[in-house]
């Protein structure tokens, strides 16, 4: 006898479709970083350099949700420790942007990098921390449909 043939997500089920997924994503997510660093070279108007960028990382977001196929996540702890995650990404890209002020104050024309420098390390950090976080939804679809996953 055949088994039935298996729906996408239960095709994922096995550890190293999972993991290559991941790491997929996590390609995507440094394709995106390297794209806001190039955007954040833009010498000529930083508000709209910011708005761009915003579009851009809520794009990435979307991205991420989508390769997950876009888990329903109810667990409000999950939802606390991804905005926690949001919020630490800010605060990354901020810290980085203050460090590389401050080195400029040292050293000549390194502050010129510093709107780069932040949008890099905001958009790796937020991306990673969101492709956690649908990962971990995917996850918990699967378990819920009674699908489990095996050790070995």
């Amino acid at each position: 006898m055949t088994s039935p043939p298996l729906n996408y997500d239960e095709r994922l089920s096995n550890h190293s479709d999972l993991a290559r997924r991941y790491r997929s994503i996590q390609r995507m997510v440094v394709d995106y970083a390297i794209g806001l660093t190039l955007l954040g070279l833009n010498p000529f108007s930083l508000t709209l350099t910011l708005v761009v960028a915003l579009a851009i990382l809520l794009k990435m977001v979307w991205d991420i949700a989508k390769r997950w196929h876009f888990p329903i996540v109810r667990n409000p702890l999950a939802w606390a420790g991804g905005i926690m995650n949001g919020l630490g990404a800010l605060a990354i890209a901020l810290f980085a942007w203050l460090i590389l002020i401050f080195l400029g104050t040292f050293i000549p024309l390194i502050d010129r990098f510093a709107v780069a420098v932040a949008l890099m390390s905001g958009t790796w950090t937020l991306g990673a921390a969101a492709n956690q976080f649908f990962f971990n939804g995917f996850l918990n679809r699967i378990v819920s449909r009674g699908s489990e996953t095996t050790d070995g």
